[in-house]
């Protein structure tokens, strides 16, 4: 068996681009919060431009050059706020993924991660699957997240304990280990027997 880990400069970028292609889907509050973050940039650089050419066009007062905290710095940082809520429902669903590894097995694969948002330290999300319960698979090329379809379990553990099994038709996570997971999984399952769809 070989297991892999999560590279996190990939992870990073995987995120940013998640961000980038769903900004514009979001609905109700978090919309409003994009949108009030970009006002803020855009209110930011027009005050803070519009101070700097009344300092060197007119009043030549460099001392004036405090006023920059309060036309720029001041309403640039504020936009973090409303842009860490929007951002937060984008990426929640694997932003809280922390040791994430996969494991390759003979007939199938482990999937593994911690999530942030579980208060006990020791719990552990695992998916055991098998190329055969496979049905389909699909990547995002510009998200890296690969979902697959098809009758999976998943089991927590806390220590060496499970303490839940769930079934699903889908599951996904991020494809950005060392390796290419998705190619990886396609030679494993051909090797394997198993047929699917792939797009």
């Amino acid at each position: 068996m070989q297991t892999y880990s999560v590279n996190e400069k990939k992870r990073k970028q995987a995120l940013k681009q998640l961000v980038k292609e769903n900004r514009k889907a979001l609905k109700g509050f978090p919309k409003a919060c994009y949108y009030i973050a970009i006002i803020l940039k855009i209110a930011a650089i027009l005050c803070g431009s519009a101070n700097l050419l009344h300092m060197i066009l007119w009043s030549r007062k460099w001392y004036e050059m405090f006023l920059l905290p309060i036309t720029f710095v001041i309403p640039y940082c504020i936009s973090f706020l409303p842009q860490a809520v929007y951002v937060g429902v984008i990426e929640r669903e694997f932003r809280f993924r922390r040791r994430e590894t996969m494991t390759f097995k003979p007939d199938g694969f482990l999937y593994c991660y911690h999530d942030d948002r579980v208060g006990n330290v020791d719990s552990v999300f695992a998916y055991d699957i098998k190329y055969s319960q496979i049905e389909k698979m699909e990547r995002n090329e510009k998200t890296k997240i690969l979902t697959c379809y098809g009758n999976f379990v998943t089991d927590t553990y806390s220590g060496d304990q499970i303490t839940q099994t769930l079934e699903c038709r889908v599951f996904d996570f991020m494809d950005v280990y060392d390796i290419d997971i998705k190619q990886q999984l396609e030679n494993n399952i051909g090797i394997a027997g198993q047929s699917f769809i792939v797009k």
